[in-house]
């Protein structure tokens, strides 16, 4: 179904009214965003709460409300290591992360509270614990059929479920006027047997819907079919909610020379555990799904394949003659008494990772050649940033996809759920020009070469296959 034009032309006016961007019919293409004035590169476009955000996994330990890192570092790096640490069982313990300065050390103030989705829920501040109480205090005394619906959601990887509800408790007044299709027609189908896949996430969605009736709710779609709609909506425009875990940061620091040679070997032994602990967690999944080990030949990523970055770090440390280091795996010693070198990646610390629903970001088009993109800081707040200069007039455009693709046939197949082709400057048969001859070089001097852009987070939308586990 689509929304009316011109009530959705209104909805989205009103939400720029006032910022450097406007909203208004773009042909063809329902309603787009454009630069009001001139914006430079790197600018924020505007920054935006979300409608409705979920925490897909569970760890790192994150606000129940706004998704922002809880505790200290030393806590996170307990968590990581133990997987069951609470932020009050560390109050009061330091020196487990050496050379970590003051206010450094505290990410943020952890909060114990009621959630309705968890029976252990933590938040920032008091004002999220507050803001969540308010906006959900209808499912009081509702929580195991809550708990039930939220787990039968991570059960079956499809985060839209949770967030489904989180928007229709919230009222928002978005949903209207987003593009709603059955939820099977906007997920990816694999290559084989499409057919088995469609029944079994119409099977999902059934058993998803019959949990959602146990709660009493007055806000519920009134069918099977309005829920269908509903999810699939929120496939097409609900975005990856990720940022990187803050103990890269400080790993980063530490491997560039921060508290020298005694910080690495202090951190050699945890960050050896930590690998071995996720090796043997990832065996333990690989087994449970019959499927071969693959020994010991990595960092121990587990079964999420979002734990293969876009921009993974890798590390080598060299051995050490203390000691105090190199007791785990790998760890062995040569003649000469020096330990191995120690290699590990940022895998050992998986970002934050959620979706989150988004206004203002619904009513930016899609390109190959995005002129914005999504960035998260340490919370659920989503910045849109300037990939490049606009000028006024020029249409604001992001990314529904892997853009960095090449190959345009493959980019398509990304966005046949969304039910259009791209059409962008990428995406148009180049025109026919004459054969011009190479300019020549002169000797001894190279091509300029293209300044190194930023490296960030990929947040594309909808993640629309099912998401990985929690």
């Amino acid at each position: 179904r689509h929304p009316h034009p011109e009530q959705r032309v209104a909805f989205f006016t009103a939400l720029f009214q006032g910022s450097k961007l406007e909203a208004r019919d773009c042909q063809g293409k329902g309603v787009g965003v454009f630069a009001r004035q001139a914006v430079v590169e790197g600018e924020v476009l505007f920054g935006e709460e979300p409608d409705g955000a979920f925490q897909w996994r569970r760890a790192p330990l994150a606000c129940e409300h706004c998704l922002r890192m809880l505790g200290t570092m030393d806590f996170q790096m307990r968590l990581l290591l133990d997987g069951v640490a609470k932020p009050d069982d560390c109050c009061g313990t330091t020196g487990l992360l050496p050379d970590l300065q003051g206010n450094e050390a505290v990410l943020a103030e952890a909060i114990a509270g009621w959630s309705p989705w968890s029976d252990a829920a933590w938040y920032c501040s008091e004002a999220c614990a507050a803001e969540q109480r308010q906006e959900f205090a209808m499912l009081k005394g509702q929580e195991p059929h809550v708990r039930a619906f939220v787990h039968h959601a991570v059960e079956v990887g499809v985060p839209f479920f949770p967030i489904a509800l989180k928007v229709l408790l919230k009222g928002s007044g978005l949903l209207p006027s987003l593009l709603q299709r059955p939820y099977w027609e906007c997920v990816d189908l694999p290559e084989e047997n499409p057919t088995a896949f469609l029944e079994e996430i119409k099977g999902d969605l059934l058993a998803s819907w019959e949990l959602l009736q146990k709660l009493d709710l007055p806000c519920k779609p009134d069918s099977l079919e309005a829920y269908s709609r509903l999810v699939g909506s929120l496939c097409l425009n609900a975005v990856a909610v990720k940022y990187a875990h803050p103990l890269i940061y400080y790993i980063q620091e530490v491997d560039q020379g921060r508290g020298g040679d005694e910080a690495k070997n202090k951190l050699r032994p945890m960050l050896e555990s930590l690998r071995d602990a996720r090796l043997k967690r990832a065996s333990a999944v690989r087994a449970a799904a019959g499927e071969a080990d693959s020994g010991s030949g990595s960092d121990g990523a587990d079964s999420d394949s979002s734990d293969l970055e876009d921009d993974e770090l890798h590390f080598s440390w060299p051995g050490s003659t203390s000691s105090g280091g190199g007791s785990g795996r790998g760890g062995g010693r040569g003649r000469d008494g020096r330990s191995e070198p120690f290699e590990f990646s940022s895998r050992l610390f998986p970002p934050l990772k959620g979706y989150g629903l988004y206004s203002r970001l619904s009513a930016c088009n899609h390109s190959c050649d995005p002129s914005a993109e999504v960035v998260f800081a340490g919370s659920a707040k989503l910045l849109l940033v300037a990939r490049r200069a606009m000028a006024a007039g020029d249409e604001v455009c992001i990314s529904y996809i892997d853009h960095e693709e090449a190959d345009k046939e493959e980019r398509q197949k990304g966005l046949n759920s969304y039910g259009f082709c791209c059409d962008c400057c990428r995406c148009q048969p180049p025109p026919a020009q004459k054969k011009k001859k190479r300019p020549k070089v002169s000797a001894g001097v190279a091509p300029a070469e293209e300044p190194p852009q930023a490296r960030r987070v990929k947040a594309r939308r909808g993640g629309r296959a099912r998401g990985g586990g929690a």
